[in-house]
């Protein structure tokens, strides 16, 4: 069975990449991209006992950037993954899925200058609209499972940092002087609602993400964290209250790209690693999660060790 938005997806993508040559400009990408994201970890229940939990998944991809004017962009981002679930009862899953963005660079004053820089960095406002469809089968695109379409917008709040190498504590600490290599800071709210043919799936969502990156001199650390409060529409507790779970997400990962340069050098004397650098994601890291329901049993605390592997490829 083939799902009509993301045919609708792939045609759109293809669409976007003919209309290079008319809309050219430095933001314009088309790229492929492979994941693998292990999340192996424990449901801490206190009455029970902990439990093994597998949220994993291996995901290929395409993500195709268009700018439209020198403030306004596009992107279509068709997926496909599979997440083998191996301690749930070995219940394997898989989805087809495609997003759709708009976004715009927000300007300020009457000149409509852009966000200025600080006194520590480069403030950017950007305001997104985008409508994902989603259709998910069991185990290895098998029987139907649902049908999503969900429909968000928001707006990112990003924050770049070069720390300059006469600062000696900078160089101390070991964040090195590459311009090109920034502590980022960004925070996002948004509000999403997701359309469901699984009536249990129906529920709006405000959402709040904010991420820290950091960069050593052979690694990148990264902190993240969200928070949601899912209101579902039609999902009820045993009283007859419909079902409102908060959910708070947190993580630390390290990613060791920036090494492998060095890596290579030690192991064939060449500097090859510096062209690849940008391609590979090499991380290893921690996420809990807690949820917290009106329907008690719902409530939940998971822990999980998640490495992660992802090569992205430019096409254009």
């Amino acid at each position: 069975m083939r799902c009509p938005a993301i045919a609708f997806g792939a045609a759109l993508a293809n669409s976007l990449i003919g209309s290079a040559d008319a809309q050219s400009g430095a933001n314009n990408k088309s790229e492929f991209r492979f994941d693998l994201s292990p999340a192996l970890g424990e449901a801490l229940r206190e009455t029970e006992g902990n439990q093994p939990v597998d949220e994993s998944e291996v995901a290929l991809g395409f993500r195709f950037v268009r700018s439209l004017t020198d403030s306004l962009e596009v992107q279509a981002t068709p997926s496909v993954g599979y997440s083998p679930q191996v301690y749930d009862d070995n219940d394997p899953s898989s989805q087809a899925r495609v997003g759709f963005e708009i976004r715009r660079r927000m300007s300020f004053g009457s000149e409509q200058r852009p966000l200025p820089y600080t006194s520590v960095g480069k403030i950017s406002a950007q305001a997104f609209a985008r409508y994902s469809p989603s259709l998910g089968f069991a185990n290895a695109f098998g029987d139907h499972a649902f049908f999503d379409n969900g429909f968000a917008g928001g707006v990112r709040l990003a924050n770049d940092v070069w720390f300059h190498c006469r600062q000696r504590w900078i160089i101390a600490v070991g964040l090195g002087c590459n311009p090109a290599r920034r502590v980022a800071v960004q925070f996002t709210p948004s509000l999403q609602y997701l359309v469901s043919d699984k009536s249990a799936r129906r529920r709006l969502v405000p959402q709040a993400d904010a991420s820290l990156v950091v960069p050593l001199r052979d690694i990148n650390i990264r902190l993240a964290s969200r928070f949601e409060s899912r209101r579902f529409s039609e999902l009820e507790t045993a009283g007859g209250a419909k079902q409102r779970d908060g959910r708070v997400t947190a993580s630390l990962s390290f990613d060791f790209a920036p090494a492998i340069p060095k890596l290579r050098r030690l192991l064939f004397g060449d500097e090859t690693g510096k062209v690849i650098i940008n391609d590979f994601t090499l991380e290893v890291g921690a996420r809990y999660v807690r949820n917290r329901s009106n329907n008690t049993e719902k409530n939940f605390d998971r822990i999980f060790f998640v490495p992660a592997f992802s090569y992205t490829r430019q096409l254009d």
